[in-house]
């Protein structure tokens, strides 16, 4: 025979200061304001970047980069700002013993639209300062400090299953400087993505092309770390291509 809970089968009776009642005629309150509060977000959007930038290549050459980037609203859609200096220090050894050292300052102003479902355009302008000197002189490049334009354009994009593209371009007029450069990176573990990466520079004195791989590493939500390793040719003073290659470390922190 089918036992029966006493509990179960009884009526629930509540005792209150105006006696017995059954758990039926108590009101209880509206369900939603029983319900947990919700879930706050913890993801904020950054408006600021700082972006560090070392670079080491054959024939003694050294770059290092330190950039701030400020969004004022929005970092995808509207207007922002960007500062960067940089350093580089290089040797003409195919040419002579003539160490090179340059300095550059950025003040620029740019605007970001996205222009389809995780593909954003980044426009900059602004001016740039320019510093190079040469030890000893080096006969036809005269030591330089002058105030010339610098413009950018960049395109960066979400790719389906969580890969990333970006292609982008910089002029400056000082030199005639020309750089551009782009990388495709596929996640191959959480937070790893890897992929090809090239680029070309040009100016009134050098040119160079490269080739290699990237490994990024989503440190986490607003910090990421980058490694690239190229090889390619380069040529100083319209002197025949040689064989070239540099190792670079970029870390970006958002906030």
């Amino acid at each position: 025979m089918k036992s029966t809970s006493v509990l179960a089968a009884a009526p629930l009776i509540v005792l209150g200061a105006a006696g017995p009642a059954l758990a039926a005629d108590i009101v209880y309150p509206a369900a939603d304001l029983m319900a947990p509060p919700p879930i706050e977000e913890t993801f904020k959007v950054a408006h600021n970047e700082i972006l560090a930038i070392g670079n080491v290549g054959e024939g003694e050459s050294y770059f290092a980069m330190v950039s701030y980037r400020h969004s004022f609203k929005d970092p995808d859609n509207g207007l922002k700002v960007r500062f960067d200096a940089a350093y580089s220090t290089y040797n003409f050894e195919a040419i002579s013993s003539t160490d090179g050292d340059e300095w550059r300052g950025r003040a620029l102003a740019g605007y970001a639209h996205e222009v389809g479902a995780g593909a954003v355009v980044t426009f900059y302008g602004g001016a740039e300062y320019f510093d190079r000197n040469y030890t000893p002189d080096l006969i036809g490049c005269p030591d330089i400090s002058q105030w010339g334009a610098f413009g950018s354009v960049e395109l960066s994009a979400d790719v389906a299953g969580g890969g990333n593209f970006f292609a982008g371009v910089e002029y400056s007029t000082n030199q005639e400087s020309v750089y551009t450069g782009f990388h495709y990176l596929h996640p191959l573990h959480d937070g790893f993505l890897l992929g090809p990466t090239a680029n070309y520079l040009h100016n009134d004195s050098y040119e160079r092309w490269a080739a290699g791989a990237k490994a990024e590493f989503n440190v986490s939500d607003y910090s990421t770390f980058s490694l690239i390793g190229a090889y390619g040719q380069d040529s100083v003073n319209g002197a025949a291509f040689d064989d070239t290659w540099y190792v670079e470390a970029s870390h970006s922190i958002k906030f």
